[in-house]
């Protein structure tokens, strides 16, 4: 984990990199996605205070010409 600013919203972040897993066969791909971004989501907010912002920005490393998907900062007790 390492430290990142973010100066739009004049504040400093966590930057993580977690790798999802393939599904297995007999999973839909969709719920499967569900399930990772909600456990994702759990574990950001685990131990943030409810007026603090929280954002999640999901981007590929293997191939870096995909485009960002991001959930705008919101706070918390918001997400």
């Amino acid at each position: 984990m390492r430290l990142r600013t973010f100066p739009k919203f004049n504040t400093t972040g966590r930057s993580l990199i977690i790798k999802f897993k393939l599904p297995g066969q007999e999973r839909e791909p969709s719920a499967y996605l569900n399930e990772c971004i909600t456990a994702l989501t759990n574990y950001l907010v685990d131990e943030v205070a409810d007026r603090d912002l929280v954002g999640v920005r999901i981007r590929n490393t293997e191939n870096v010409q995909d485009k960002v998907v991001g959930i705008s900062f919101s706070r918390r007790d918001q997400l």
